[in-house]
């Protein structure tokens, strides 16, 4: 468990956080336990960080294709 999320739970508060674990990215969720301790879950987040990069990808793809097509058909218009 990452420190800052231990000092978070620790603290009687709840939080998450995605980062790096073993060179795989990884997301934690924490929270308070008895006797001031705090309580983790680790998961493997690398489906989903692969699933949103695919997304960024094809939004930054459909804005360069929709920008493209803009500029040409502005082109004509003008001409």
């Amino acid at each position: 468990l990452p420190d800052s999320l231990r000092a978070l739970a620790v603290s009687r508060r709840r939080g998450t956080m995605v980062g790096n674990h073993d060179a795989h990215p990884t997301m934690w969720a924490a929270g308070p336990a008895a006797g001031g301790r705090a309580l983790g879950v680790e998961i493997d987040y690398g489906q989903g960080a692969r699933t949103i990069d695919g997304l960024d990808n094809a939004i930054l793809g459909s804005s360069v294709l929709a920008i493209g097509a803009t500029l040409l058909v502005g082109a004509f218009a003008v001409t």
